[in-house]
């Protein structure tokens, strides 16, 4: 067409790192387009939605989240997303014990990724 230009997909348009591209059925029409004949920022909210953070995750209980919480690959958060969100818990056998305790029989996990007591 000589007088009118297609609208640009929100695939051609990079989301800020803490957001991801809307799926299209997120979209009227169940398209995700932009504005113009090129994408800009003006487009952003049209195109792209907030990731869902690692607070909406619960860490598997030999692990702790980080702190502060960061963000998961998508717009909620899944098991792929527990490395990103959570790190291992130090085992209690890594603590040395004072003189006159011992080590408890069973697997025990410290709060973090330090055991101090």
């Amino acid at each position: 067409l000589v007088c009118c230009v297609g609208e640009a997909s929100c695939d051609s348009y990079k989301c800020p790192d803490n957001m991801v591209h809307k799926e299209a059925s997120e979209c009227p029409g169940g398209e995700c387009v932009c504005a113009g004949a090129n994408c800009t920022e003006a487009d952003e909210s049209t195109c792209c939605q907030s990731k869902a953070t690692c607070s909406e995750l619960l860490c598997p209980h030999t692990m702790f989240r980080l702190e502060p919480p960061g963000n998961c690959r998508g717009k909620t958060c899944s098991n792929d997303d527990i490395h990103t969100c959570c790190k291992n818990k130090a085992e209690c056998s890594n603590l040395t014990c004072p003189v006159g305790w011992k080590h408890r029989e069973a697997d025990i996990f410290c709060a973090n990724d330090t055991c101090t007591e």
